[in-house]
Formats: structure tokens, sequence, C-alpha cells
């Protein structure tokens, strides 16, 4: 499933930060940044824990760049997010 969550106006400079931010904002005022993860835990009924690997965010961007810098500071200020994955 795709979506489009917003599209929002960057007034400053399109650096990895200030991108980072504009981009946790929406994760917040959707609810959902506690979603951004690659690893999840699945409990039994037996008292078992089995790792799951799902990804249920992706970024996809145009400035090779400032997208990394965001990455960065996306992994800082968002608990949950995994960071670089490739």
């Amino acid at each position: 499933m795709c979506l489009l969550l917003d599209l929002v106006e960057v007034p400053t400079s399109h650096s990895g930060v200030n991108l980072a931010a504009a981009f946790v904002k929406i994760l917040d005022d959707f609810g959902i940044a506690h979603k951004v993860s690659l690893l999840d835990n699945l409990h039994e009924n037996l008292g078992l824990t089995i790792d799951i690997v799902c990804q249920i965010l992706s970024i996809t961007c145009d400035n090779a760049s400032p997208n990394d810098a965001m990455i960065d500071a996306l992994a800082g200020l968002v608990v949950a997010f995994p960071g670089a994955v490739n």
C-alpha cells in the first residue's frame, strides 16, 4: 500500500535537519511516529517472543546529499527510526 500523507512547504533551507524536522511533524500529526521501525516482536501464547522484520515506512526523495543528512537526523529525532537501511 502506498499513501501520500502530506505535502508541506519547507520555507527554510532544504538542509537535512530542516527536512527531518518537517517530516517528524508529519509523523506526529498523523500519530504514526511509533510505527517507523524495521524490527517488531510477535508474542505468542506459549510465552515465546519471535522477532519479525517489517518495513512500514519508505522515504524517496531527489536531493541525494540533503536526503542522507535527513535520514541521519531522523535517527536522532524518532526513537523507533532505525536509520539508513540501504
